[in-house]
């Protein structure tokens, strides 16, 4: 039967914390690297699709994409496996400790790669209408948009808010008091990033890429190392 303790005052923690954290800590080091990739397809089109979204620039997106579906579509493959390893492996990294705080990161890491895949999907779904010779803008736009906000949705979910929990979860176990910080750090930044989903692209909602995918890094590196 498992045994619990607990540790000042945060709940129980499983009387497995010996578990190693080596798989989790891998497995978001692998879904960053497979995010990253991603990115650099996703740029080297130089197909945006926040940016002709904010500008209603959609038609010329559509064009755009219709050079370089190959490029989208990988770009889009590396993302959807990427979300789903963060998820995976920020919900093993939650194992090691039983009580609310890290029940509820447990649940957003699931929650980040359901709502991401589907968005991808749909953003996969306008690359091939742009393969179609009477492609609608208006169409584009409007899928488009959904994508986009839902995986803007996603992001803010598994590298900013989970990771908040995550840190709160674990900090008597093997989150140092810099990482924990550092998670503090991306929740704000994620907040900054939820503010902005519709109200428009700005340099405040791309903060969280950068910062919340440097604690991602940071925390599988923890993670291997603690095991």
């Amino acid at each position: 039967m498992t045994q619990t303790a607990t540790r000042e005052g945060i709940g129980p923690i499983s009387a497995t914390a010996t578990e190693s954290l080596r798989p989790a800590g891998f497995v978001m080091l692998g879904g960053v690297l497979l995010m990253v990739i991603g990115a650099g397809l996703y740029f080297s089109t130089g197909a945006d699709l926040w940016e002709s979204l904010q500008a209603r620039e959609m038609a010329a997106w559509l064009t755009s994409a219709a050079d370089n579906t190959a490029t989208l579509y990988a770009n889009l493959a590396f993302w959807i496996a990427g979300s789903v390893m963060l998820g995976v492996g920020g919900a093993l990294a939650t194992h090691r400790v039983d009580n609310p705080a890290g029940r509820g990161a447990r649940f957003l890491f699931g929650l980040g790669p359901a709502l991401s895949v589907p968005a991808f999907i749909a953003m996969a779904s306008i690359v091939r209408l742009s393969e179609t010779a009477d492609a609608s803008a208006q169409i584009a736009d409007t899928v488009g948009f959904v994508g986009a906000r839902l995986d803007d949705l996603a992001t803010v979910i598994l590298v900013a808010i989970a990771p908040v929990l995550l840190v709160v979860s674990a900090r008597n176990d093997w989150v140092p008091r810099w990482l924990r910080l550092f998670g503090y750090v991306a929740g704000v930044a994620g907040l900054l990033s939820l503010v902005t989903i519709f109200t428009g692209y700005s340099a405040l909602s791309s903060l969280i890429i950068p910062i919340g995918l440097g604690w991602t890094v940071s925390a599988g590196v923890v993670a291997v190392r603690a095991s």
